[in-house]
């Protein structure tokens, strides 16, 4: 994992090779066709089998791999290039292309003949190199940050969650896309050569043959890992947060009740679920847990698979409304500090860390059940195109679910694990796709019921102009009598 440096003293990024920060006296980016030759110039000396050694001694099991770190890290050229990997501001990884359809001589694809792939096939890039394996050494997974370029045009980031949350790593994305399109291409400084460039150094590493056999272990490790991942990407499109919004609904109250209750219908019970609650207002302040698995969510489940014909449709959109208040007033909770989760967290961790004996609260087997997150999700919004944010199940037997609501449309991305037999992301899309058509139905249903009440039901206003009426007509009448 990274370590704590001053940012001052960060001078260079990486790609498996040092390079030197530009001129301390401009900010303005070089030439992109320098830029190009540049990179290009790097691929000529680029040793695979020196990355591919590197990259996997990172994927090991933590225990293991802590071991075989300190082992790395003992020969002094080792940690040498560790140390540059570990201050550097970021990592930016060369992905050769998955379909292999490059037609340029330096391996790269002009954007007109970029080739168009499904968000799965970019997901499991970005996420850990690609099902096939061909890329997935190509990464430092400890590292904070890591831009992933592909000669097909692709273009992402795979960052460690534990420094930063998906917010800040969000606003800079959409910064850095803002600048691009702000910046043209005239603007950009030019440099005369390659010579006027900081001359990339490839980091060296020493492996002995106890190295080359875990560094072979790791790449088992990592490739059962990979075939384990099932993600599932789906968008969308019959409606989005003007729906919800047009029936003065909590977009994201909403998707978390559709959330709760696909589960409900695919296992008959709720589950401890996780939504992060920005707690940024507060000083070193991060995120806290909305728990989604109110009583209120269990109740309007139930009834809306009742099948008694007990349960009007006025009533279940009334116990729908009542969970996403519920949901909503945690929210609110939690975003001013009075969540559970983390003042908990803190208590046990204050126990440790003055080896007081754990309190019996959090041994009970209730705690442990309380902090299995079968369902973790999170809202992850962004206006940038063809873009979305992924991310694993945090449990063996869990799915990961982020989502991103746009005003027409909204994208799920869905995880879980194969190895686990009772989860499967595609079963699960296509529940909630269900589960998004009725809760649209139902309150379709209630507006319409409710219009036709209103039509043979006059308003008072209504009443008391007819009563005016015939009163009016009443006195018309007796002065017709009385002359």
């Amino acid at each position: 994992m990274d370590k704590a440096y001053d940012q001052q003293l960060a001078q260079h990024l990486a790609s498996w090779y040092q390079y030197g920060k530009e001129s301390e006296n401009t900010h303005e980016p070089m030439d992109t066709a320098l830029f190009r030759d540049y990179i290009s110039h790097v691929r000529t000396f680029v040793s695979s089998q020196v990355i591919e050694a590197a990259g996997k001694v990172r994927v090991n099991s933590i225990k293991l791999n802590f071991y075989i770190l300190n082992l790395f890290i003992s020969d002094a050229l080792n940690r040498d290039s560790l140390d540059l990997i570990e201050r550097c501001i970021f990592l930016v990884c060369l992905d050769q292309s998955e379909t292999n359809d490059s037609d340029e001589e330096d391996g790269f694809v002009s954007f007109s003949k970029a080739v168009k792939r499904d968000f799965v096939s970019l997901g499991d890039q970005i996420l850990h190199g690609g099902k096939t394996m061909l890329n997935a050494s190509n990464r430092w997974y400890d590292k904070t940050m890591q831009f992933i370029i592909g000669t097909d045009g692709l273009l992402g980031l795979n960052y460690e969650h534990s420094p930063a949350e998906a917010i800040a790593v969000i606003q800079l994305i959409e910064h850095l896309f803002k600048y691009i399109e702000e910046k043209s291409h005239e603007r950009f400084r030019r440099s005369k050569s390659l010579c006027e460039l900081p001359i990339p150094h490839r980091l060296k590493w020493n492996l002995n043959n106890f190295l080359r056999q875990n560094i072979s272990l790791s790449k088992e490790l990592l490739r059962d890992a990979i075939n384990d991942f099932d993600l599932y990407i789906l968008k969308f499109t019959d409606y989005g947060k003007d729906f919800p919004k047009q029936h003065n609904m909590s977009p994201d109250a909403f998707i978390q009740m559709c959330l709760q209750f696909t589960y409900f219908k695919m296992y008959n019970k709720l589950v401890s679920t996780y939504e992060s609650a920005s707690t940024r207002r507060f000083h070193f302040g991060r995120v806290d847990n909305i728990r989604a698995n109110t009583p209120e969510a269990l109740e309007w489940a139930r009834a809306m698979v009742d099948e008694s014909g007990n349960i009007s449709a006025a009533e279940k959109l009334r116990l729908f409304r009542q969970a996403m208040q519920a949901q909503t007033d945690l929210m609110v909770q939690n975003i001013l500090g009075d969540g559970m989760d983390c003042h908990m967290l803190a208590l046990k961790q204050i126990a440790r860390d003055n080896n007081f004996p754990i309190p019996d609260l959090f041994l009970d087997p209730g705690y442990a059940l309380s902090n299995h997150f079968n369902l973790s999700t999170s809202q992850v919004t962004t206006n940038i195109d063809n873009s979305f944010i992924c991310y694993g199940a945090v449990v063996p037997d869990g799915y990961g679910c982020s989502y991103n609501v746009h005003s027409d449309n909204i994208l799920f991305c869905v995880s879980s694990f194969n190895s686990c037999s009772t989860t499967n992301s595609r079963e699960f899309a296509e529940s909630l796709t269900d589960t998004l058509y009725e809760i649209r139905d139902l309150c379709t249903l209630v507006q319409r019921q409710q219009q036709t009440i209103a039509l043979r039901r006059p308003s008072y206003a209504a009443k008391l102009a007819a009563q005016k009426f015939i009163s009016s007509n009443s006195i018309e009448s007796n002065e017709h009598n009385i002359t």
